[in-house]
């Protein structure tokens, strides 16, 4: 029975026998009694029980011995479980510690390595965690610093004399032209998917003559030391001209062995993708082409030569719902970035003049790669040059027009330059 209710029937059963006096204990043997039953227990309950019936009793100094023995037993007993309880914690915690660091301690990150510090203050693994953490923000800074050095948009050059060159996205896109492209002819196709899934820089401009004067200069890695004329146009920021594939071939050579960087020509495919700048559109700009776009000629040969073979074509080659729009042009090439950028941030991939490109000529894109590399079989004897020039009409301007000269082009074109590319992270 439970001491609190066996108390309570001793205690009701003494408050009887002392209200009837001479029931079947006497008043005075009513505390023998009560006692008797109270110091057979070891419940402080019961002899605060016994004090508050009997505060005068006989064996009042007894029970309040007995309730501050059992008083300091409990509070010794408390301290001791305390100790045991702090003992189990301090066991549990080195092997918490050491588990918790041996799920980070290979392969952990930033995160990982702070919450553990933060747990363990004053664990024997901080120092061993804040050299990893010191080591993980290292590393972030270094991939930080790689990321922005491959930024699409980015514009860097390596050297003072060296072209600004911009970092293109990657991605994809279908090179060549629909067959119901205006002024479509047939090397334009078949149309294939091409994927640029490096990071790749393009000059921002056509290279220059002040750019290529850096080369012909160079007494030790000289571009043959050959001065092109600049048919009176003027030089610095003019884009070079009467220049083959072969000189520019001569001046990438210069340029990485200046920079210990592999800068090369652009590939056809790299260049198409770089001129349409993400667009499917005859040009980046739209269905039509405009003065205030790009420089070419409006009074051009091939451009009426391509307007009489319209009209006896069949097909819808040579059609356009493009109006005509006032405007003149200068009639030769002009400086580098007069005219605005494509979305990709390149200047003058339509029309100033022709961009030499590292392909081959071939008649069709049968046997045209698909990773963006450049379609060079052995003995090539026709390049293919990409864009436009200032003396050609707005169909040669097209993404996807093409045209191609021998390497050794002779003599030179007033309207044949170059611009360079540059895979990055190949040194």
């Amino acid at each position: 029975m439970h001491s609190r209710w066996r108390s309570l029937i001793v205690v009701v059963g003494v408050g009887i026998a002392i209200f009837f006096g001479q029931g079947v204990i006497g008043a005075e043997s009513a505390e023998d009694v009560f006692w008797t039953s109270v110091r057979k227990t070891d419940s402080l309950e019961e002899y605060e029980i016994y004090i508050a019936t009997f505060p005068k009793g006989k064996y009042l100094d007894v029970a309040r011995t007995r309730i501050e023995l059992m008083r300091a037993r409990e509070t010794a007993n408390k301290e001791a479980g305390d100790q045991e309880a702090k003992k189990a914690q301090a066991e549990e915690q080195p092997r918490a510690e050491a588990d918790h660091w041996e799920r980070i301690r290979v392969g952990g990150d930033i995160s990982g390595f702070q919450e553990f510090v933060a747990t363990y203050p004053s664990s024997r693994y901080v120092p061993e965690a804040q050299q990893k953490l010191v080591e993980l923000r290292r590393t972030e800074a270094v991939k930080a610093a790689e990321a922005e050095k491959r930024r699409p948009g980015k514009v860097f050059r390596d050297c003072q004399e060296c072209p600004e060159m911009v970092i293109l996205p990657t991605g994809s896109f279908r090179m060549g032209s629909p067959e119901s492209e205006s002024w479509r002819e047939t090397d334009e196709g078949p149309q294939h998917q091409v994927t640029i899934s490096y990071p790749l820089a393009v000059g921002k401009y056509e290279v220059t003559f002040e750019e290529w004067a850096a080369c012909s200069n160079d007494k030790v890695r000289s571009c043959e030391w050959y001065d092109p004329p600049d048919s009176g146009w003027g030089r610095g920021r003019m884009p070079v001209t009467n220049v083959s594939w072969d000189h520019a071939q001569n001046y990438v050579t210069w340029l990485s062995g200046k920079t210990g960087k592999p800068y090369r020509l652009l590939s056809e495919a790299e260049w198409e993708y770089a001129a349409r700048g993400g667009t499917s559109s005859p040009y980046s700009v739209g269905d039509c082409l405009y003065a205030d776009h790009a420089n070419f000629s409006t009074v051009s040969l091939k451009v009426l030569s391509k307007a009489l073979i319209s009209i006896f074509s069949a097909g819808s080659q040579g059609k356009t719902s493009c109006q005509d729009k006032p405007g003149s042009q200068p009639g030769k090439a002009v400086k580098v970035g007069s005219y605005p950028a494509n979305s990709f941030g390149l200047h003058d991939m339509m029309g100033n003049v022709l961009e030499w490109v590292q392909d081959c000529w071939e008649k069709t894109y049968s046997a045209a790669p698909t990773d963006g590399s450049a379609y060079a079989p052995a003995g090539c004897l026709m390049h293919v040059r990409r864009g436009g020039a200032w003396d050609e009409g707005t169909a040669r301007l097209r993404s996807a027009a093409r045209s191609y000269s021998v390497p050794l082009a002779t003599p030179y074109s007033q309207s044949v330059g170059f611009r360079v590319a540059l895979t990055l992270g190949k040194d």
